[in-house]
């Protein structure tokens, strides 16, 4: 992840209103796949901006608040690969749908 954009997360202001709280999950959303239990995490966050849902910055929204930007400031998850280094490809495939992942450890065999 970039440290600029990290940054950024921990200076977040708690999202008091619809449009930024929605504003600030679609930034999230982009690395959800790298937060483990993303879902449940942003839960509370997420009932908030449900259509005919009245909007009221709850205790529960602030600690699922917290708790995601900790999570971004966790150790990097996302780095630069190293070409000198080998790679792993984990792939799989269901009918029409590939998938696939390229992995590479870090100097801590990460």
């Amino acid at each position: 992840m970039d440290l600029i954009k990290l940054k950024g997360i921990s200076d977040w202001p708690a999202p008091l209103t619809i449009k930024k709280t929605k504003k600030f999950l679609r930034f999230c959303n982009f690395y959800r796949k790298f937060i483990k239990d993303y879902a449940e995490i942003t839960l509370p966050i997420n009932q908030l901006v449900k259509k005919n849902t009245k909007f009221i910055w709850t205790e529960e929204a602030q600690k699922s608040f917290d708790k995601l930007k900790k999570k971004f400031e966790e150790k990097l998850i996302l780095i630069t690969s190293d070409p000198t280094k080998p790679f792993k490809i984990f792939a799989d495939a269901l009918n029409h749908v590939t998938g696939a992942v390229l992995t590479q450890r870090d100097d801590n065999g990460v």
